[in-house]
């Protein structure tokens, strides 16, 4: 009997471990990162690599500069003076293009290391929405970075940062608050 419980008590201590263990791997970075050079910068969501590629940045919408949004000129400002002539760290999710032909990135500053948590301080979408500079905008299948992203959104809204300084319903469309 003493021989069960503790076979028992093995089975359960292993099945806890590798639960504990999937829970911590599901905030790891499991994708490889390209690297690439920022040659232009359409506004704060889009942008053109020296390689041609046009990009539009997963898990954010920034005002439109052509629809003279409010907060447009400072996300594109912010874009260029952060990402344009830099070595970017380009990592892609489930879908890699949208319907106007653009390549489906979310866009690091760093590299992040393969299985481990990533660095949200390095993630342009991440910063952008701590700056109130855009909202979360997320189409699944490419919501991995879903909850960081939001979390950022609302920090922003709690300190009235950005858009969220003139309207609790910021200045362009996003996902529902």
């Amino acid at each position: 009997m003493k021989q069960l419980k503790k076979a028992v008590l093995v089975v359960v201590i292993y099945i806890v471990y590798l639960g504990v263990g999937s829970l911590l791997d599901s905030e790891a970075t499991s994708t490889t990162m390209t690297s690439a050079v920022v040659e232009w910068v359409s506004d704060g969501d889009t942008l053109r690599l020296t390689d041609g590629s046009k990009v539009r940045i997963i898990g954010m919408n920034a005002p439109e500069i052509n629809s003279h949004e409010a907060f447009s000129e400072e996300a594109k400002d912010f874009a260029i003076e952060t990402l344009k002539d830099q070595n970017v760290y380009l990592e892609a999710d489930k879908e890699t293009e949208d319907q106007y032909d653009r390549k489906l990135y979310y866009v690091w500053l760093a590299p992040q290391k393969e299985g481990e948590v990533p660095n949200m301080a390095d993630n342009f979408t991440y910063l952008m929405l701590e700056r109130g500079l855009a909202r979360v905008y997320t189409f699944a299948p490419n919501d991995k970075y879903y909850d960081a992203f939001i979390s950022a959104q609302d920090e922003a809204i709690r300190a009235k940062r950005g858009m969220w300084a003139v309207s609790h319903e910021g200045t362009t469309r996003g996902n529902d608050l």
